[in-house]
């Protein structure tokens, strides 16, 4: 047996060392209670309660609170300044927001292109919003639950910062914490030099619970790229895990799995404020190595792995009729033939361009990002198998929008009942390991 001969490692993880611990990245910057140096984007609102709001184009909750962030600076006039900050450019930053405001001009100046506010108030995630008085101090550091009228009202009125150092520290708002931990996603995880620096590791299989300061995410990388393929995931929450161990069967996202089990709570908190305590018992890390000999069975050894650390559910791919949103062919006219040998696929919530692509590539888009929140699957039911060409402009997250883009192409999405694949989650009827499973 070739996997006799291999190391796994599946079994209790190490403790992370002292020395690696998650910090806030907030920290190392100007603090609550801090008076803010002088810099020329901010000199001219002196006075003022400052909000810096750091944003970028590609951040869908950024984008989301620029009407609120529009209303609120209408509603406290000249007694408060809102100024988006991004790091990205004029060239980026321009065209998105004429198309966000249909020709409109926002009544928010913008800073495009920064470096400087981002060194003074470093942070991982957007939105994030820094609250400084009209003496320059910095009275808050939050995320966007607590920009709110109510809370604005309360930094007007709030007295002058005590001379007291503890009274300068607090802050009325709770405090946006971006926890960061040391890790190299081009080496083995958890591994820190035990033996080695994993060089020489030919396979390895891990699963932990919930790790603070680790990124939401994965990936998966081929065996020419590294010498040996891997699956890397972290903090992903159970049936996000069972969507990537079921990835070389499908695009499994919420719309295409049925949860049949008694209790699904392992599976979303029951309520917004359990949310916390809750992901610590129940969003996973789980990382694969294998040689490339077994690269092609990569998932298949994940789905084992699932079967027989989390035994008390069964996971399986079943046919089902269900109503989705189907991509047909209002015509026999073939108007999306690719006449492009060279490859071009380009997307944002504006529009979407693909040259010599399978016509599936579309359906993915849809479902990955623009129609991630359907209710129903996006499928491609057009029956076309030749590489095509498609340029639309339309609001990529609405249906109506899209197929008025589409006439031209005949094309259309209908909504169709289709026997299409779902990923099915039950609870298992044998409560015990089974090691017999790959």
């Amino acid at each position: 047996m070739v996997l006799a001969v291999l190391c796994l490692n599946f079994a209790a993880l190490p403790q992370q060392p002292k020395t690696n611990q998650a910090i806030d990245v907030t920290t190392k910057g100007i603090q609550v209670g801090e008076k803010l140096p002088e810099t020329d984007a901010l000199s001219k609102y002196k006075g003022k309660l400052i909000i810096l709001d750091f944003w970028a184009t590609w951040c869908s909750p950024c984008v989301a609170m620029i009407p609120k962030m529009e209303k609120l600076q209408e509603q406290f006039k000249a007694q408060i300044q809102i100024i988006p900050v991004t790091y990205q450019n004029e060239e980026i930053v321009d065209p998105f927001l004429k198309n966000l405001h249909k020709g409109k001009v926002s009544n928010l100046p913008q800073i495009t292109g920064d470096k400087e506010l981002h060194k003074l108030f470093p942070h991982i995630y957007l939105p994030h919003y820094v609250w400084i008085d009209q003496t320059g101090t910095v009275k808050a550091i939050t995320g966007l639950e607590e920009i709110t009228a109510e809370n604005i009202q309360k930094m007007l009125h709030a007295s002058k910062v005590s001379s007291n150092p503890t009274a300068q520290n607090a802050s009325p708002l709770k405090q946006k914490r971006d926890m960061k931990i040391a890790y190299d996603k081009s080496k083995p995880y958890l591994i820190n030099g035990n033996g080695g620096d994993g060089n020489t590791l030919m396979y390895h299989s891990v699963l932990s619970r919930y790790q603070e300061g680790l990124p939401y995410g994965w990936s998966v990388y081929h065996a020419d790229s590294l010498k040996y393929g891997r699956i890397t995931a972290t903090n992903l929450r159970l049936a996000s895990l069972y969507q990537l161990a079921f990835w070389d069967q499908g695009y499994f996202v919420s719309n295409r799995r049925i949860l049949m089990v008694r209790d699904s709570l392992p599976f979303s908190p029951n309520r917004p404020e359990s949310r916390e305590a809750w992901q610590y018992n129940n969003c996973y890390n789980y990382e694969l190595i294998v040689p490339p000999a077994l690269f092609a069975s990569r998932f298949l050894i994940m789905r084992g792995d699932m079967d027989r650390i989390l035994y008390q559910y069964e996971a399986r791919i079943e046919k089902r009729m269900t109503s989705c949103l189907a991509l047909v062919r209002t015509s026999r006219e073939d108007k999306i033939r690719s006449a492009s040998s060279k490859t071009v696929f380009r997307a944002d919530r504006f529009g979407m361009e693909m040259q010599h692509m399978p016509i599936g590539r579309f359906i993915t888009q849809l479902n990955a990002q623009s129609l991630q929140n359907s209710k129903i699957p996006v499928v491609d039911d057009t029956g076309y198998t030749g590489r095509v060409d498609l340029s639309i402009q339309a609001k990529l997250n609405d249906v109506e929008s899209i197929n008025k883009a589409l006439e031209a192409y005949d094309l259309k999405f209908v909504v169709k009942e289709c026997l299409i694949d779902m990923l099915v989650i039950r609870d298992s009827e044998n409560h015990t390991p089974n090691h017999s499973k790959i």
